[in-house]
């Protein structure tokens, strides 16, 4: 069983648009302004009206100047009031609309050579890795700013300045939208941006919005199959486990990490990597500090899944108590399918292994079995993956008793009643019950 995306279970944008606020000063301005276009008006009231046929014709107002154009007009002037000027224009722009207009109007590769041309200056480089993730904030944009190498740049800024927390955050922003876009996924791995965010995360392990903006670029970026075994080869698993370690009571921060990981997992390359450097205690650990939230608790389950497809990890997870995380995870959450079917297919696996059955009869993994088939009697995919796991439990004479007492055979029956059609329900209810009328037998 690979990696399920649970349905409407998407990302959220948790990131916030800059929005122009007025200073003191330059609301004070404004009054003036208001207040002497009032003395304006009054004095125009007590002249005489002109004749209709000698009306003024007012002049067309010029054309604005389109902000990439502004921009290299203050780059050819070398003029860094100016350049800051434009980036923080963009940076505060809130119109949709706006954005796309300029960004198609190449204005995306304009802030690259703004960035590249003022690469040591931290106010140039705050200014523009704000207003890439201010133009970022539309999903028509993200494919065309990559196409421009905004992600490059702001990689580079962020390099550069990896000190200052508010280059930072709005490159780490950044590089989160861009890599939103599925087809940027690619070009985003290639240009090192796992390693930028990871990098930024480390020098930053005590902010909570860095720690998520890497967690939420490296989730999206091993959504994409072929950047998965490149991510764990750069480490991206174990820069995930640190950051869920250091912000443990942060439940944004545990959903990407366990989502990440989960995906991480799909790769069966990346799995022994993965348990080696304890994966499956990182999920396990947010599973039990998040127990009340059903995405932590699906998406740890769903990373033991993955990772116990590998015959070589089972034991180490039954070890682990790794099958305690999820009978924990079904008592919580049993009404929830997708949790009740991550769990069965996992405890399924688990079972595989002869010497895990014994052990995971003695705590209980049958017994969830049992209450998924009876709490959701009509899904098909639960009564596949427990009485998947209830056959593979009774294999073992010394688990048949227990089973019995507690009502397996009794699940099985009406599992296959409700399943009648589906083979594979009812080869392994049948084999189950064969196996239980052992103990009756004495066999």
């Amino acid at each position: 069983m690979g990696k399920r995306r649970r349905a409407g279970h998407t990302g959220q944008d948790k990131r916030g648009v800059p929005v122009a606020v007025l200073g003191g000063g330059a609301r004070r301005q404004a009054a003036k302004m208001a207040d002497v276009s009032a003395e304006l008006a009054a004095a125009l009231a007590t002249l005489a009206p002109a004749p209709i046929d000698s009306a003024p014709v007012s002049a067309p107002a010029p054309a604005p100047v389109p902000p990439a154009t502004e921009l290299a007009a203050q780059l050819s002037a070398r003029n860094k009031a100016g350049v800051v000027a434009v980036l923080e224009a963009l940076a505060s722009l809130a119109s949709k609309t706006k954005r796309l207009q300029y960004v198609s109007g190449g204005v995306g590769a304009a802030i690259v050579t703004a960035l590249a041309a003022f690469a040591d200056d931290v106010e140039v480089a705050r200014a523009g890795c704000s207003a890439v993730c201010n133009l970022a904030a539309a999903a028509e944009t993200l494919a065309p700013l990559v196409r421009d190498g905004a992600h490059t740049a702001v990689i580079a800024a962020v390099q550069a300045h990896a000190g200052d927390m508010e280059v930072v955050q709005h490159a780490c922003g950044a590089l989160w939208y861009m890599a939103e876009e599925e087809d940027n996924h690619a070009s985003l791995v290639r240009r090192g941006t796992h390693n930028a965010v990871m990098a930024a995360a480390r020098a930053h392990s005590s902010d909570v919005e860095i720690a998520r903006a890497a967690c939420g670029t490296l989730l999206e970026l091993s959504v994409a199959a072929d950047n998965r075994v490149p991510l764990v080869r750069s480490g991206a698993h174990t820069a995930m486990m640190a950051t869920v370690r250091d912000h443990a009571g942060d439940v944004e921060v545990a959903r990407a990490a366990c989502d990440t990981l989960a995906y991480l997992a799909c790769e069966d390359e990346n799995r022994v990597r993965l348990l080696r450097d304890a994966a499956h205690t990182a999920v396990m650990a947010a599973a039990q500090a998040h127990h009340g939230d059903v995405d932590v608790a699906y998406d740890a389950c769903e990373t033991l899944l993955n990772l116990s497809c590998k015959a070589a990890n089972r034991a180490p997870l039954l070890h682990a108590g790794a099958h305690n995380t999820l009978l924990a995870a079904a008592r919580k959450h049993g009404g929830d399918v997708d949790v009740t079917i991550t769990v069965s297919w996992t405890l399924n696996n688990l079972a595989l292994a002869e010497d895990n059955r014994v052990p995971l009869v003695c705590d209980g993994a049958h017994t969830a079995a049992i209450q998924a088939l009876w709490d959701h009697s009509g899904d098909v995919e639960v009564a596949q993956a427990a009485c998947s796991v209830l056959c593979k439990l009774s294999h073992e004479a010394d688990n048949r008793v227990p089973l019995v007492r507690d009502g397996a055979h009794a699940a099985v029956v009406a599992a296959a009643r409700a399943h009648a059609g589906d083979a594979d329900v009812a080869r392994d209810a049948r084999d189950a019950l064969f196996n239980l009328a052992c103990a009756a037998l004495g066999q």
